[in-house]
């Protein structure tokens, strides 16, 4: 992943402020082990985002999840997976990947399993942009349709728990759509708003929330391709900050360094996690849930059309 900083001359909003902070912030200990639910089929996924959906998908009541990537201060593209890791997937009745290339590791740790788990991948069933943009979890509608697959298919598995799964994805839609509801408020306020990502994160939260990335194509293509940004891009970046049309710069949490490329202007900047944020020094967990994450995530981009 790269690190992108962005200088700004305007105060920052109290959300951006505090997010930005927690996202530099270092720390020695590490994080309790992230698990949800005390259900009797046990999940495992790469990331606290996949497991929190799963589990809430299909019920606390029915499932118990875990995750191998639980700690902020870990960027999920450079994960490297332990011994200790595969003994948790052979423990697991179902393994959930988020797929596209994001977490290959987990098809590794499948294949070694002792007993072999079910392994969902979201990409397979959802699928993507035209343009392949993977974070599809920033996608409430592709959510839903994961949530509806993985029950069904857990309800073909153990028809006796069929009355207990309608109910619990009955709950986990009606958060869905109150999420959507959430979006809809939003986007009538963006009313169009551009915005610059340092990396194509939020990308199908953006378009949810009316939001428009005006994010150079070369700058996305040389981000994704862990090249250099060309310097006209650049460039076309500072123009459109100095002629007021941007909002914001989004930026993917992961630590900014003094190599990094710089901008300057009356421009907010906001960080997201990818996986469900914590205190980064006492790893106290601010997201409980994949609904807290969604609302975080929507109230930054509130902040930046403050």
């Amino acid at each position: 992943m790269k690190n992108f900083m962005v200088k700004s001359v305007a105060a920052l909003s109290v959300v951006a402020l505090i997010a930005i902070a927690l996202g530099l912030s270092g720390c020695a200990q590490a994080p309790k082990e992230w698990s949800a639910g005390n259900g009797e089929i046990k999940i495992v996924a790469s990331t606290n985002i996949w497991a929190s959906i799963s589990v809430e998908a299909l019920g606390k009541d029915v499932a118990t999840a875990h995750a191998l990537i639980y700690n902020i201060n870990r960027d999920p593209h450079s994960f490297e997976a332990s011994a200790r890791d595969q003994l948790v997937i052979n423990q697991a009745d179902i393994v959930v990947m988020n797929g596209g290339g994001y977490d290959d590791f987990m098809t590794t740790l499948v294949a070694a399993a002792d007993t072999k788990p079910t392994l969902i991948n979201a990409v397979d069933v959802v699928g993507t942009r035209e343009d392949g943009n993977e974070h599809v979890w920033l996608d409430i509608d592709r959510v839903r349709e994961f949530g509806e697959t993985l029950s069904a298919q857990v309800a073909a598995d153990y028809p006796d728990l069929t009355e207990k799964l309608a109910a619990n994805l009955a709950t986990f839609n009606a958060n869905i759509d109150d999420l959507a509801a959430d979006q809809a408020e939003l986007k009538a306020k963006a009313n169009g708003a551009q915005v610059i990502q340092t990396e194509a994160l939020v990308s199908y939260l953006l378009e949810d929330t009316g939001f428009v990335d005006a994010t150079p194509t070369e700058m996305s293509e040389a981000v994704e391709e862990e090249r250099d940004i060309p310097p006209l891009a650049m460039q076309q970046v500072q123009q459109l900050i100095d002629a007021g049309k941007i909002s914001a710069i989004l930026s993917p949490f992961g630590g900014y360094d003094s190599s990094s490329p710089e901008w300057t202007g009356n421009v907010a900047t906001l960080g997201f996690y990818e996986i469900l944020s914590m205190d980064p020094d006492t790893y106290e967990q601010y997201d409980k849930s994949y609904f807290d994450y969604v609302n975080s995530c929507i109230m930054t981009l509130e902040a930046g059309l403050e």
